[in-house]
Parts: structure tokens; C-alpha cells; sequence
């Protein structure tokens, strides 16, 4: 089997500071109370998505507020398909992850809310990718609002040049963010094999040096073991049949990320697992 990621706990996603019980309703009590219960959960999906409506007026700050809201409730099977189920949320929460946003707070709170909604916690450590994928509905939306996203700018480009692009980002909150969101996604083989697909996003990864700083460091690793789960189960023939189509790209990359994973976080010199970076301090 893989081995454990070398991976922190996930740190919370940052953001305004809001939370999912900043945004809950008063069922009350009584018969109304009841009938508010039971309603509670779409009149909370409509306020979040009404406050990422892009026909909206909202600040910046609402949006914040939203997404946190979304990364809080994410992380639990029943939350992320409650999200997912709302075509036009799932869709503004991609786009601002990946596509065009209002501003750096938001495109930071999105891909926190995107990697809690896709499953980032619920794999653990471990990298299991059969725990974090949804039912096929909702995967289908995850998709679908990754795809609008690539294609909602005028240049059309590829889930690997996506996030490619926010890895190049100069601060490491942003870089962080993006890290957190291709763990999860990675544990999808159409997703992994987009990833793979791109060489330059691919050596970036595979590329010990290619970070400074624990946290980071931590988090690049984090990606490397979602992407050899998701290869292996391809190896394995624990694909759907549908996925099938993903194969021979998944197994080209899979010694690739079997020698990175083995190198862990910091990667390997002369033999010699790294226990620190050796460029942590080197400027950027």
C-alpha cells in the first residue's frame, strides 16, 4: 500500500475569521421550529450562494465570510453534498478558486473552501482517495466548476496550467492555499491525470527545492502522495471503467512519484533523507 503522507494535520482555512455557526439560523421552537429545522439547510446554501452571486453588490468581505462558511461545512461528507448540490454555489466557489476573483482575500478563502468541499480532511493522512470522492452527481459538479473556471477568461487553459500559474505566486499563503486544493483534487484520476499532463507543474512538484519552508515543503509533499494514491489505484485496476481513458497517463507518472514520495518533503541527497530543507532559507 502507500505510504502515510508525512503530511501536518490541515490547518484551518484563513480568511475573515468567520465561521459556519456565524452563518446558522435560530430553528426556534415548537411546530415552527420543526418546519425551520428542516429548511435550514437550503435557506443557509441560498444566503451562501446570494453572497457569492456575481450579479451581486457584496464586499469582499461577505464573500470571505461565504467561503469560510463553505470550508467549515465542506469537510463533512453530508456538508460538501449539500454544497455540491447547489449548481450555482458549487460553480461561483470554483471560479473564484481558480478562475477570475474580486480579490487575493477571496481567491485564498475560495481555494481553502474548495480543498474542505473535495475532500481534503476526509482522506486523511493517508491519501485515501475512496473517502474523500463523493457520489457521482456531485463529482460531476466538481468537474463541471473546474472546467467553467479554466475556460472563463479569454484564453482558454488546462487544469494543470490553472494551477501551475498560482504556483508561481510570490506569497506563500496563496502557494499554500493551491497545495491544499490539488491534495484533494489529485485523489481524482481525471484530475491527476491533468496534473501529470503538464511537465512544467509536474517537475515543480517532484522538485524537493522547489520550496522553502516547512509548511510548504509539507504541503508540495502532500500533493506528490494524493497523486501516487490515485496512480496506484490506476495500477491496481481500481479505476471506474469511466476513468479508464486516464490510465496510461497515470501509470507513466507513477516510478516518477513512487521516488519522490520516498525522498519525503525535503527529498533525498546522496542517499540521505533530509530531515530539514536544506534551501530553507534561501530567498525566493
Amino acid at each position: 500500500g502507500a505510504a502515510p503522507s508525512q503530511v501536518d494535520p490541515a490547518p484551518q482555512a484563513t480568511g475573515s475569521g468567520s465561521s459556519a455557526e456565524a452563518m446558522c439560523i435560530d430553528s426556534g421552537a415548537g411546530e415552527q421550529g420543526v418546519v425551520a429545522e428542516v429548511q435550514a439547510p437550503q435557506l443557509l446554501v441560498q444566503a451562501l450562494a446570494h453572497a457569492l452571486d456575481d450579479g451581486g453588490d457584496e464586499s469582499y468581505e461577505v464573500e470571505v465570510a461565504a467561503l469560510d462558511a463553505i470550508a467549515a461545512l465542506g469537510h463533512l461528507h453530508e456538508g460538501a453534498l449539500l454544497i455540491l448540490r447547489h449548481q450555482q454555489l458549487a460553480a461561483s466557489m470554483m471560479q473564484r478558486a481558480l478562475g477570475r476573483s474580486s480579490s487575493p482575500e477571496v481567491r485564498l478563502a475560495a481555494l481553502h473552501a474548495a480543498a474542505s468541499v473535495t475532500g481534503l480532511e476526509r482522506a486523511g493522512e493517508w491519501s485515501d482517495w475512496r473517502a474523500a470522492l463523493l457520489p457521482a452527481a456531485a463529482e460531476e459538479a466538481v468537474r463541471q466548476g473546474v472546467y467553467s473556471a479554466a475556460t472563463s477568461s479569454s484564453t482558454t487553459r488546462s487544469p494543470g496550467e490553472l494551477i501551475s500559474g498560482l504556483l508561481q505566486s510570490p506569497f506563500p499563503e496563496t502557494r499554500t492555499a493551491t497545495y491544499r486544493f490539488c491534495a484533494a483534487m489529485a485523489l481524482r484520476a481525471w484530475f491527476a491525470a491533468e496534473v501529470c499532463r503538464h511537465e512544467g507543474l509536474m517537475s515543480q512538484l517532484l522538485d524537493a527545492k522547489s520550496e522553502s519552508g516547512h509548511e510548504l515543503c509539507q504541503w508540495r509533499f502532500s500533493v506528490l502522495t494524493s497523486l501516487l494514491s490515485t496512480c496506484k489505484a490506476a495500477s491496481k485496476g481500481d479505476l471506474g471503467s469511466e476513468e479508464e481513458v486516464h490510465k496510461e497517463v497515470l501509470l507513466g507518472a507513477l516510478t516518477r512519484l513512487e521516488v519522490a514520495v520516498q525522498g519525503g518533503p525535503y527529498g533525498l541527497s546522496a542517499g540521505v533523507l533530509h530531515d530539514t530543507h536544506l534551501v530553507a532559507t534561501m530567498p525566493r
